[in-house]
């Protein structure tokens, strides 16, 4: 969509006008911190639990690292 101004939007694959409050904008976000200060003001916010840190880690060495392992260049392959 292309937003010529703040009334309204404009689609080119669809060949419709119509008003921004008409329009349900939707974002996903991984870590919130990085979203900026000013946005979530704007927003209606609806966090879905996922994983914890302490599990994210947990993954990460028991699935991730190992699955990464026989990827990795054996001390004679590496370059120094």
């Amino acid at each position: 969509m292309r937003f010529p101004g703040r009334a309204g939007a404009s689609s080119c694959a669809l060949a419709i006008s119509t008003a921004l409050s008409e329009i349900l904008f939707i974002a996903t976000a991984n870590e919130w911190t990085r979203i900026p200060p000013p946005l979530p003001d704007r927003l209606e916010v609806i966090k879905l639990p996922g994983y914890t840190e302490a599990e994210k880690v947990a993954i990460a060495t028991t699935q991730l690292v190992p699955a990464t392992e026989p990827l990795q260049p054996t001390r004679s392959e590496r370059r120094t």
